[in-house]
């Protein structure tokens, strides 16, 4: 129904519930969607039942674009939600089928709360036919709400290139559509807090003598006295018993949704068990895809379950690594009761994770997978210690996770400066702005207690609004965390990246996120990547001599530059110190976040004069060498009041004058300044003198990311 004013979350099934509004306050932009139930699947090829129902009386959302729609889209508009914290992570899911690879798709896109409709939002989701198929599936995704807490979501529904489809191949279903206020629980994981999460129970058989059911061990003594997840009376997990004195055997299954496809290097289904009674004797996880007529056994234990009293009642840890095909999977946990004595099985927190595993426990049966050459179960591959590609001969096991985009192994950029291959990962470039891309490694082991590591690639964006890149680390179930992002446009050339980081899971990944602009000519680009067992400073700035030398300042020992106080000091800080007295950028330039660092001198209202210099190393030259100072800096203050000025100093200027001058002030935006090193000097270091005239207000410069060239500033 239609949700009052001020919602934190948002649901539709379309239901007609009284007085309810079927179409839970959506704003119809541009029409096209209509709603449908089971009984109209004769005339159509929306599917014989909803998915809120699992009736042919249940009500969908179904795309079918009209004759006179000349745009061939179809647009609604959600009504305003307002999330209660917007530094947590938000979440939408939606239930849908598509017939056919030629019955288009549909966009989900978050729109700030107080744009007009026709201003389009940021995408989080696309849902197509890749896979097509009348069959409910799953479409959900983890995302960021704006700034200012309020957002719109925008269902936008396209033919393909904007031609309708026939009759039979037209129509795109959605149901349960939904968005709540923390985030997703990806499909496989689950913890079974209340609920089985995507998880179904199967049908009762056997007249329920065996059959899952959500329990606590709060409920009743012949279940497990406490969780795995929280290891507590009151938290939930699914368990099934055993009837007294049945003359069995009897079975109960979990099925879960449809999963998409994993990399060749394979997958891991992890879960908790517990059980009690002798004769619980079995354990199965099961494989189907939708070519196949029967279920898979994978993994089986049986003989544990009997054999050993001393794991009566506790949790035990199993792992199953599988390989999955190219089309959508299920998988299923099948348990089987024996006769004669009464007594049950539990399980929790199941997860699916894409890299290999160990068997767990080794005595676990691993079946092979025969229907499909594809399906065959891998040698555990171990998790990685370190890792590099330079994407020449391949991805080297990089996984492309399923996102809107995917990264593209491409050759048409000169990669020469860097690297004596021509390969690299890019975005593609005819996508929509927001349209994201998502890769990570394997699981990243730790060696020998050796957890701080360092990540070195090369980048590439080029052109005004071309897309952005973020790094990302993630470390178990832990949310996702961005610890590097760069989405200023670099020129035509290739830059260097160094990121510490530091493990502390043995299930650690690293995650390369690509981000498309609103520029579809522009290039983003990454290639040359090295996990280092070792921290950046180790090597950075110089890894061997000739390589330019750069600072970003994210080191207290500032690369050995120095500060000289005036009646002011630069100093080292970051934008989310709480006891900055100036207003700061939004973030640093390197990493693009709140808790990078950079150089800032404040300007106070008290002063006149020179504030502070900050003086760089000296580098010696090369004949016939071309030299080029590039930074980045931010002047928020005010126009003819405040100057930075900029000096290429050698040991024979005893008067120098500034090489370069900023008095305009530009309040909290990084600009970026390249200054040539004149040629018949021998050696040079740089200098940053900060001026200021009294003011009523209070301001600041900063400086960051100070990069030495060899080559020429119109070459950058």
């Amino acid at each position: 129904g239609t949700e009052p004013p001020g919602i934190t979350e948002w649901h539709c099934d379309f239901e007609s519930d009284g007085e309810d509004d079927v179409w839970c306050g959506l704003e119809k932009i541009q029409n096209g969607f209509e709603i449908k139930h089971g009984t109209d699947a004769a005339t159509g090829t929306n599917p014989a039942t909803d998915h809120t129902t699992g009736t042919d009386k249940g009500a969908m959302l179904y795309l079918s674009m009209p004759s006179n729609n000349n745009t061939q889209r179809s647009i609604l508009r959600s009504p305003e939600i307002n999330v209660p914290d917007i530094s947590v992570s938000s979440c939408l899911s939606v239930w849908y089928t598509n017939p056919s690879p030629h019955a288009g798709f549909i966009k989900f896109k978050i729109q700030n709360g107080s744009a007009p409709s026709d201003v389009m939002g940021d995408q989080i989701l696309m849902v197509d036919g890749t896979f097509p198929s009348l069959e409910w599936q799953l479409g959900i995704e983890t995302f960021l709400p704006p700034a200012s807490g309020s957002f719109r979501l925008q269902i936008i529904g396209q033919s393909p290139n904007g031609k309708p489809g026939s009759q039979e191949e037209s129509g795109i279903a959605l149901d349960d559509v939904k968005i709540t206020d923390e985030p997703c629980q990806m499909p496989g994981t689950c913890s079974f807090q209340g609920s089985t999460c995507f998880w179904a129970i199967g049908e009762e058989e056997n007249n329920g003598q065996f059959h899952w059911h959500l329990h606590t061990g709060s409920e009743n003594t012949t279940w497990p006295k406490n969780d795995h997840t929280f290891q507590e009376a009151a938290g939930g997990y699914l368990s099934a018993h055993m009837k007294k004195n049945y003359s069995g055997p009897a079975h109960t299954s979990l099925e879960s949704v449809a999963l998409y496809p994993t990399p060749l290097t394979g997958s891991c289904f992890t879960f908790w068990w517990a059980k009690q009674g002798g004769d619980i004797a079995t354990i199965q996880v099961l494989l189907k895809e939708p070519s196949w007529s029967s279920w898979m056994v994978i993994w089986s234990l049986i003989g544990t379950l009997t054999a050993d009293p001393s794991i009566e009642g506790d949790w035990h840890f199993a792992s199953v690594p599988f390989n999955a095909s190219s089309v959508p999977f299920k998988i299923q946990i099948f348990a089987i009761g024996h006769k004669k004595d009464a007594g049950w099985i539990a399980i929790d927190d199941t997860d699916i994770q894409e890299g290999t595993c160990e068997v767990i426990p080794p005595s676990a049966i691993v079946v092979p997978v025969t229907p499909s050459p594809t399906t065959t179960v891998n040698t555990p591959t171990p998790p990685l210690n370190s890792w590099e590609c330079d994407f020449n001969e391949n991805v080297c096991g990089l996984q492309n996770v399923n996102t809107s985009i995917k990264w593209e192994r491409q050759n048409t950029l000169n990669c020469t400066d860097h690297s004596e291959g021509v390969w690299y990962l890019s975005l593609p470039k005819d996508v929509d702005a927001g349209s994201k891309a998502l890769a990570q490694t394997r699981p990243i082991q730790s060696p020998e207690n050796i957890d701080a590591r360092c990540i070195v690639f090369y980048y590439y964006i080029y052109g005004a609004n071309t897309g952005q890149i973020s790094v990302i680390t993630k470390h178990g179930d832990f949310e996702p965390e961005a610890i590097w992002t760069q989405g200023n446009p670099k020129g035509a050339s290739w830059h260097k990246a160094y990121i510490d980081v530091t493990l502390t899971t043995s299930n650690f990944r690293i995650q390369f996120e690509g981000i498309k602009g609103q520029n579809k000519e522009g290039e983003v680009a990454i290639d040359d990547i090295v996990l280092k067992d070792q921290q950046c400073s180790s090597f950075f700035p110089t890894e061997k001599p000739g390589v330019p030398v750069a600072c970003d300042f994210e080191e207290s020992s500032l690369c050995n530059y120095e500060v000289e106080d005036g009646k002011g000091t630069f100093d080292r800080v970051y934008s989310n110190d709480p006891n900055l007295i100036f207003k700061p950028p939004h973030a640093d330039h390197t990493y693009n976040t709140g808790y990078g660092h950079y150089m800032a001198a404040v300007l106070t209202d008290d002063r006149d004069g020179k504030v502070a210099t900050l003086k760089s190393p000296k580098y010696d030259t090369v004949q016939d060498t071309s030299y080029c100072i590039e930074f980045w800096y931010v002047h928020s203050g005010t126009t003819s009041r405040d100057y930075l000025n900029v000096y290429i100093v050698n040991e024979f200027d005893f008067f120098p004058h500034p090489d370069w001058r900023e008095e305009s002030a530009h309040v909290g935006k990084w600009l970026s300044a390249n200054i040539p090193v004149r040629s018949n000097r021998k050696s040079f270091h740089m200098e940053w003198e900060v001026e200021q005239q009294k003011r009523d207000t209070v301001g600041v410069i900063t400086i960051d990311d100070v990069e030495v060239h060899l080559k020429d500033c119109k070459n950058i």
